[in-house]
């Protein structure tokens, strides 16, 4: 727990002039940048050329390097929310719970089934992945061992700049997550995309309101649920019209549309896309702290 706790407990060092270096093994290039008074610092830097790495130089004791992914201006992207989308958090059960599986349970506890596959498969294909969460800054030592353990696809990350107490972490996060989303469009105007999240967080009001303010960018939005307590997997069911809240729904693997003039529309390249995960029981916010061990707090 206390390793999991230590980027919370470290000093800060506000005001402070960062060198940042992009380079390849035929060019480089460095701009300055001074932290806020949190410590924290952003940059985004135009270049003649295509970095491979950059380093982070705050002294000469203090330092940090690591590869470059690049984004092409056009293509397909997907755009994933972290807690109960792709990591089991159980925020809808309380701060208690949350902090149990942020701080306290093994990571390879907390894997979702049918997401590696599904992501890996994804990406295969040449779809650019985006994590965007909620989570502070401070967890993603945290995040990168649960990716690297999962086995989940690279990609970049937007996570949140933490400032406050610990309570923070479980800030409301709609509007937070909305600016960051829309940033991810604005940066790739000529790119389409595919919004990934959960029930639990007003995921689907979010990304609903994506959709009508970018028509034809968004190519589909998937939402597990975890807030039905009814038998059910990992993600509803965008194509079945026929599937209903209230009883055990059918896995949308080889469902098509019918639009209301009763036409049943096409499925273009059906068979190449990758299947859902696959579907399983949920478990209701008051069994979550039953069914798994209790570390003591």
């Amino acid at each position: 727990m206390m390793l999991r706790l230590k980027p919370f407990l470290t000093t800060p060092l506000p005001s402070t002039p960062l060198t940042v270096f992009f380079y390849n093994e035929k060019s480089s290039r460095s701009r300055t940048i001074y932290t806020n008074e949190a410590g924290h610092f952003n940059l985004r830097a135009a270049l003649d050329f295509i970095p491979t790495h950059v380093r982070v130089l705050a002294s000469d004791r203090l330092s940090a390097t690591d590869e470059i992914h690049i984004t092409e201006p056009q293509g397909v992207s997907l755009i994933t929310d972290v807690d109960d989308t792709i990591k089991h958090s159980a925020i809808g059960a309380g701060a208690r719970e949350v902090f149990r599986n942020v701080f306290i349970r093994d990571l390879g506890d907390l894997r979702i089934d049918g997401v590696k596959e599904w992501y890996t498969k994804m990406t295969s294909m040449g779809v650019k992945l985006h994590y965007v969460s909620n989570m502070p800054w401070q967890l993603f030592p945290v995040l990168m061992s649960f990716l690297s353990g999962a086995g989940l696809p690279k990609g970049s990350f937007h996570l949140k700049h933490y400032t406050g107490m610990l309570q923070g972490i479980f800030e409301p996060v709609a509007e937070r997550k909305k600016g960051t989303l829309e940033r991810i469009l604005s940066d790739f105007p000529s790119r389409r995309f595919i919004l990934v999240g959960d029930s639990g967080e007003a995921d689907l009001e979010l990304y609903t309101e994506l959709v009508q303010a970018n028509p034809g960018r968004i190519l589909g939005v998937f939402i597990r649920d975890v807030t039905t307590t009814t038998t059910q997997g990992f993600f509803d069911s965008s194509i079945n019209g026929e599937n209903n809240r209230t009883g055990p729904r059918s896995a949308p693997a080889h469902s098509s549309s019918t639009t209301p003039n009763g036409s049943r529309a096409a499925l273009k390249d059906f068979e190449e896309r990758p299947k859902l995960p696959p579907r399983h029981q949920t478990r209701s916010a008051s069994s979550l702290g039953t069914a798994r061990s209790q570390p003591a707090m």
